[in-house]
């Protein structure tokens, strides 16, 4: 008798090892999942961000000034450096460049 009660204490043992290996293996398969979720939204906002920028560079638009042209600059203003207002016209006198 004492033999049958070993035995099955013994298979107790086990099926409790194999739950709690199978819990832990749950338990690391959903951690993976969330990990795997989480650089997902990372790469996501990475790539939103890129077609954010890529669209603002594309609404840039190439502008060339002649010599006699009028334009208003945006410049800072004299009491608060960080503050711009745009100021002018001014007459272009010579080009410099492609976004002059």
């Amino acid at each position: 008798m004492d033999k049958l009660r070993k035995l099955q204490a013994e298979k107790e043992q086990r099926e409790a090892e194999a739950k709690l290996q199978a819990e832990k293996e749950e338990r690391e398969a959903k951690e993976r999942l969330k990990m795997e979720e989480m650089r997902t939204q990372l790469e996501l906002a990475k790539i939103q961000a890129q077609a954010s920028q890529q669209n603002e560079h594309n609404l840039t638009k190439a502008r060339r000034f002649s010599p006699g042209n009028k334009v208003l600059v945006l410049l800072p203003t004299e009491a608060k450096k960080l503050l711009v207002q745009w100021k002018g016209p001014y007459d272009i006198i010579d080009s410099m460049g492609l976004n002059d």
